[in-house]
């Protein structure tokens, strides 16, 4: 069976989701709207589990009616969680962006998009230096709660 590395919001709730709609054995890495950072303790992790494992495939995914990203992006709420307010101060920087390219009101899917892809950008960088980069898979994927379906993101249109 192949080996999958998830990392996702706990907020969603896509573990059992996940585990019944995809045919991998499946390890979980949880961060709060998805804003694991990357950082060198945190990729020493991640580049140990992939090896030890012998994982191939990288997935990220969110809701479309992600709760943190949600409220960072019409609530305006201060997060009492120190980790959320640099999610949140990044939010309200990309949803000033996004609104200049939009005129939608609705524009969490456009962002939940963007912030997906850009952490595939952020840890493919970081593990662009193993020796196993080339055999790694990284993709996004966004729940739609309403059809119950994972939509695979084809690529990154805010470069």
């Amino acid at each position: 069976m192949d080996k999958h590395l998830f990392f996702i919001c706990p907020t969603d709730y896509l573990e059992v989701i996940i585990n019944d709609t995809f045919d991998k054995e499946s390890y979980f890495c949880t961060a709060l709207g998805n804003s694991v950072a990357f950082n060198p303790k945190t990729i020493e992790y991640i580049i140990g589990l992939l090896e030890s494992e012998k994982i191939r495939a990288i997935t990220f995914i969110l809701s479309d009616d992600n709760e943190i990203i949600n409220n960072a992006l019409y609530h305006k709420d201060l997060p009492k969680i120190n980790r959320l307010v640099n999610l949140y101060d990044t939010i309200k920087y990309q949803k000033n962006r996004i609104s200049l390219l939009t005129r939608k009101k609705d524009i969490l899917p456009l962002f939940v998009s963007f912030h997906l892809n850009f952490k595939i950008t952020e840890l493919k960088k970081r593990l662009k230096e193993t020796w196993f980069s080339d055999e790694i898979e990284i993709n996004a994927k966004v729940y739609n709660r309403r059809t119950q379906k994972f939509f695979h993101l084809e690529s990154n249109n805010f470069k």
